[in-house]
């Protein structure tokens, strides 16, 4: 098997694990807190809402504005399914940007994106929390690739 297909079929064989794990955790904690609008017991039913929600939350407790309405979003209109299948996707291409920055220094980008899923699942503590749990996701996994989206922007201009 060729360094492309066995890139490809790593990258497959981790987003389907991933998109299985995603689906077994279930709604926790802040999970439960952002189904309403901040300080209130009213469920989010609009972007209105979480705009509104997000405005309260601002002033009263922190500025993670854009992880925060993403978190609402999943949580109050679009549903944990969507959430299952949107971080899926976020965390290929977490793994995809990670690999971009490092692979120079290897032939192939499957053995960095190998090192980078293995350093992910048992080095970061609480992967659960930092990658599956839908606030923790948006929190760290959708905001760390924005950050590399960010860094491969600015390393093409």
């Amino acid at each position: 098997m060729n360094a492309k297909k066995k890139y490809i079929l790593l990258i497959t064989i981790s987003g389907i694990i991933f998109y299985i794990l995603n689906h077994f955790t279930p709604l926790y904690s802040d999970d439960w807190h952002y189904n309403f609008i901040y300080g209130t017991f009213e469920n989010i039913n609009s972007l209105s809402d979480i705009i509104k929600s997000q405005y309260i939350h601002y002033f009263n407790v922190n500025g993670r504005f854009i992880p925060h309405f993403i978190v609402q979003l999943f949580d109050g209109i679009l549903g944990k399914e969507l959430f299952n299948i949107f971080n899926t996707i976020a965390f290929i291409f977490f793994l995809l940007l990670s690999t971009h920055f490092v692979k120079d220094e290897y032939k192939t980008p499957y053995l960095p994106s190998f090192l980078i899923l293995m350093l992910c699942f048992f080095l970061i503590p609480s992967f659960n929390n930092c990658f599956l749990w839908m606030s923790g996701a948006c929190n760290y996994l959708w905001v760390a690739d924005i950050l590399l989206l960010f860094n491969l922007l600015a390393e093409l201009n």
